[in-house]
């Protein structure tokens, strides 16, 4: 007998006797097989209907993604303009913006040429900028010096004529000389009727934000404001005295005094720190020389020293020279101008060494390193004397040039002028005292009836500038 592979049924042999009871078995397998076969179909349709739920549930998520997909396209498109519009109207709008419109022409004056500053009326003959209408210019034809107004010419409307507005600094009131320094870029704001210098406060922008100065000869004491870490600082060194008169030989008068020296330059500081501040004292005038037959000079005082303890020194001018009271000597000899270094000799300027213009003085670049400087220059010469009369105090260097020979002033600089020297006497009169850091001229020659002393040099002068 043998079984079947799949269900194990009993298949006798063909030798083999029929037997029931195989039968009823085989029967039995069969039975159950067929029964489980009727079962399993029977869940055939259930796993359909899964599929097809299954289906459907994929096609709705399927939807749900391509609805946000579409939403969010939607939204995006509606922001992208939206910001275009908004960088469209802020491009169109120039009124938020600061730009460039070019350089001034004029001192006081000023006309701007550009085609960056909006207007509210391109078509008439005059347009109108926008009020909080800004822009950037650079001053040119020199630093102002007095109330400025602005006109603008309008290059891209055909060079059409804005009205004369004026420029006003802090408190709306007109600007001073001085507040538009040549070659510095500024920036103006129109309010409807007039362009506002911008800067800290309230307007003006200035070269120089607080200040500070000493002219009194002597030490001084100022206390580091508060926040304050750096200082400039600027000092004239004081003019040297001009030299007296010859009573009995009147074709001798005195020398002029040199000129101070100038020097700018900055010092680290420390808030709440004292520092001492130190002004020269104009050298003293030479005295006349009354003493028939006297072989000796006489020399009027030395200028004294100005300065930031702690920074750099501005020198005094050499006092002029009184002449020897005996025939056939020579004049008396001028001072000379102080240095960055040391202060002017006295009396050795004379016709056959010209008196000089000062000029720039460098110091080492270690101690610029250390202390800082920005300028410094000598001071004028003071101018020997000439026909009977004293020569002239050497002028004080400005902060743009060394001080000029013989008793003249220094013009046209950033900042200060240089200071006159004092005035050469002539027969019977002393010489002029010369203004702040320069020399005092030397006194003119006896008239008969007097004698006379050569006049002081010029004091010193500090600010301080932070």
């Amino acid at each position: 007998m043998q079984l079947t592979p799949k269900l194990n049924l009993k298949k006798p042999d063909l030798t083999d006797s029929i037997n029931v009871q195989d039968l009823n078995d085989n029967m039995d397998v069969l039975d159950t097989a067929v029964s489980e076969l009727q079962e399993g179909s029977a869940s055939i349709p259930d796993l359909e209907t899964n599929d097809k739920t299954l289906a459907g549930a994929i096609n709705e998520i399927k939807q749900t993604v391509s609805d946000v997909e579409t939403n969010a396209k939607e939204y995006t498109d509606q922001q992208t303009a939206a910001i275009g519009t908004k960088l469209d109207t802020h491009i169109k709008d120039d009124v938020g913006h600061v730009r460039y419109a070019g350089t001034s022409t004029g001192v006081n004056a000023m006309t701007i040429a550009t085609n960056v500053i909006p207007v509210n009326n391109p078509d008439v003959a005059n347009p109108v900028p926008k009020t909080g209408s800004s822009f950037r210019f650079i001053k040119s034809d020199g630093a102002n010096t007095g109330a400025v107004t602005v006109i603008l010419k309008y290059t891209n409307l055909g060079n059409k004529i804005s009205a004369s507005y004026q420029v006003l600094g802090s408190q709306a009131k007109p600007l001073n000389a001085g507040d538009l320094t040549n070659g510095v870029p500024y920036t103006l704001v129109f309010n409807g009727s007039a362009f506002f210098l911008q800067g800290s406060g309230s307007g003006v922008t200035s070269p120089e934000t607080n200040r500070t100065t000493f002219n009194t000869p002597g030490t001084h004491s100022w206390v580091v404001p508060e926040n304050v870490t750096r200082i400039v600082y600027r000092a004239w060194g004081a003019g040297g005295g001009g030299g007296g008169n010859c009573r009995y030989y009147q074709s001798m008068g005195g020398g002029g005094g040199g000129a101070g020296a100038y020097i700018a330059g900055f010092l680290k500081v420390t808030p709440g720190t004292t520092l001492s501040i130190l002004v020269g004292e104009g050298g003293t005038g030479g005295s006349p020389n009354t003493v028939s037959g006297q072989a000796n000079l006489i020399y009027a005082g030395v200028g004294g020293h100005s300065g930031v303890v702690g920074g750099f020194y501005a020198y005094g001018g050499g006092g002029g020279a009184t002449p020897e009271n005996r025939a056939g000597y020579v004049n008396g000899g001028a001072g000379a101008g102080a240095t960055l270094s040391s202060s002017g000799g006295s009396g050795g300027i004379l016709k056959i060494n010209q008196p000089k213009n000062g000029g720039p003085q460098a110091p080492s670049a270690i101690e610029s390193q250390i202390r800082g400087i920005i300028a410094s220059f000598s001071g004028g010469d003071g101018w020997y004397s000439e026909n009977s009369q004293g020569g002239g105090g050497g002028g004080s260097p400005s902060d743009g040039a060394g001080g000029l020979a013989g008793p003249y002033a220094q013009t046209g600089k950033i900042f200060t002028e240089g200071a006159k020297g004092g005035v050469g006497g002539s027969m019977g009169q002393s010489g002029e005292i010369g203004t702040r850091g320069s020399g005092g001229g030397g006194a003119g020659s006896y008239n008969g009836s007097t004698s006379l002393f050569g006049s002081r040099g010029g004091h010193g002068f500090v600010e301080i500038v932070w």
